[in-house]
């Protein structure tokens, strides 16, 4: 894992139709918009762009607060076999990196039961539902918050 800011490194995987698909909402830009749209001066300025080595995994984290920060997973369908090693390494090199990460939040969309299990079996837990506050395929969805704290997951096993 490795941070980076190549910005062709980025959009290889946000960009990709089965992650765009995903990750958007319903009143995000079309797919070549977004690539056309998406610059250096657009990314989250105080973001940190984590990928895995061989490119096939990007790990997005910005802060909330001073102590908690938002954690953004993109992980390719040619990786997924491999995704829980993936984000268990992203979550060393993270809360080793890091020190004033206390916890990272990650919030879902809850029609994506797949990652939901992951994010769990990555030891994050579930601390609530907001409610109707994602417009996807033209519904109204809840979004479910999991959090994961830096004393818990340096307490467990990994």
């Amino acid at each position: 894992m490795q941070e980076t800011k190549d910005k062709k490194d980025i959009l290889r995987i946000l960009t990709d139709p089965w992650m765009y698909e995903r990750i958007k909402d319903d009143l995000a830009p079309n797919l070549d918009v977004f690539k056309d749209q998406f610059t250096e001066s657009t990314m989250i300025s105080d973001a940190r762009y984590i990928i895995s080595d061989d490119k096939l995994a990007l790990y997005i984290i910005h802060p909330l607060n001073s102590i908690s920060w938002v954690i953004h997973t993109h992980v390719l369908p040619a990786a997924h076999t491999n995704s829980i090693n993936y984000s268990k390494q992203v979550l060393d090199y993270i809360f080793t990196s890091y020190n004033d990460i206390h916890k990272l939040i990650a919030i879902i969309p809850d029609i994506y039961m797949d990652v939901l299990k992951h994010c769990k079996k990555c030891g994050f837990l579930q601390e609530g539902m907001i409610s109707k506050s994602i417009l996807k395929d033209g519904k109204i969805l809840d979004q479910v918050m999991l959090g994961l704290e830096r004393d818990r997951w340096v307490s467990s096993e990994n």
